[in-house]
């Protein structure tokens, strides 16, 4: 489980040493050995064979700021060695979220934004209405089949804006402007501007997905 590079040190040196050995450990002690050198999350992943170990790992922190926040943001993920524990769990709760990936990574080619956030973003809309999602996604994904003043077809210019632009929209302010577009979508709106106001004097609540 832990110490191949004592052993490894052993064969390059030559040097015999006595070295304890302990029997029987549970698997699970991995998630907080040798946190002093820090392993993230995404190591664990990688370590347990999941593909796409870092995006993963970034959907996962960003699923859990939303449980825990209602926001997807990774800016609250806890970055301690016992978030790691946690992360692990919250993907053995949300299987699912790997079957996210495929779709947050064909948006995140296209818009950028994290593939790790839009992963979580697909995986939270999908379990709201897989179908609505997967037609959300596909439009944000090729800007085809868009109506007329369809607020995935501003949400979709706001975004390329932001990606070609200086001043990059905040995590929060962005994915409240994919929340906001969504239920927008589900309602059957049409509108002619797509804006999120996060501060002032009158601030907006953060989306709740409909």
């Amino acid at each position: 489980m832990d110490g191949q590079h004592r052993l490894w040190a052993v064969i390059e040196s030559g040097v015999s040493l006595n070295m304890w050995v302990m029997r029987g450990i549970d698997s699970t002690t991995m998630e907080v050995l040798d946190t002093g050198k820090h392993r993230s999350l995404a190591d664990f992943l990688h370590m347990q064979d999941e593909p796409y170990a870092r995006s993963l790992a970034g959907a996962l922190s960003c699923l859990w700021s939303y449980d825990q926040t209602g926001i997807v943001s990774s800016d609250q993920w806890d970055i301690a060695p016992f978030a790691t524990p946690w992360g692990l769990q919250l993907l053995d709760d949300n299987p699912e979220l790997r079957q996210s990936l495929v779709h947050g990574d064909r948006v995140r080619k296209v818009l950028r934004g994290g593939c790790g956030r839009w992963t979580t973003l697909h995986y939270i809309l999908s379990r709201i209405n897989k179908e609505d999602a997967h037609t959300f996604f596909e439009m944000l994904c090729t800007g085809e089949n868009i109506p007329t003043q369809s607020p995935v077809g501003l949400l979709r210019k706001r975004l390329i804006n932001n990606m070609r632009g200086t001043m990059r929209l905040g995590q929060k302010e962005y994915t409240a402007l994919v929340l906001k577009a969504w239920n927008m979508y589900r309602r059957g709106e049409t509108a002619k501007t797509l804006s999120y106001k996060p501060g002032g004097a009158h601030p907006e609540e953060y989306p709740t997905p409909i």
